[in-house]
């Protein structure tokens, strides 16, 4: 999971880099990590609500966005069986989520 987060953490300084190969750099390796971390957990709702996020919101020209579907059937399937904590930072994104619906943000309301 940590591995994850550090992930995250380059591809929102790519965000913020003035230089286009820099951020492009940046945000390769964040992409890279992230992945990493979730093929060795792949049920881990943590790391694919992080993914979702990035997802979400990366630039449409970097083509990120392949899993977006696959991370919102695995949360939702296994939002339940998650320790309380987890529940709430998922439950907490599904809630600004732009791949859940309405009815899914009021179903996971926490």
């Amino acid at each position: 999971v940590i591995m994850g987060y550090k992930g995250i953490a380059f591809t929102l300084k790519a965000k913020f880099e003035k230089e286009l190969a820099k951020k492009k750099s940046n945000f390769k390796k964040g992409a890279e990590m992230l992945e990493e971390s979730i093929q060795k957990a792949p049920e881990n709702i943590e790391l694919r609500a992080l993914r979702m996020s990035v997802q979400e919101n990366s630039p449409k020209i970097l083509n990120y966005n392949k899993n977006l579907q696959q991370d919102k059937r695995l949360i939702i399937r296994n939002l339940s069986k998650s320790k309380s904590e987890v529940k709430t930072f998922v439950g907490e994104f599904i809630a600004v989520s732009k791949s859940f619906t309405d009815e899914e943000k009021k179903t996971y309301k926490q």
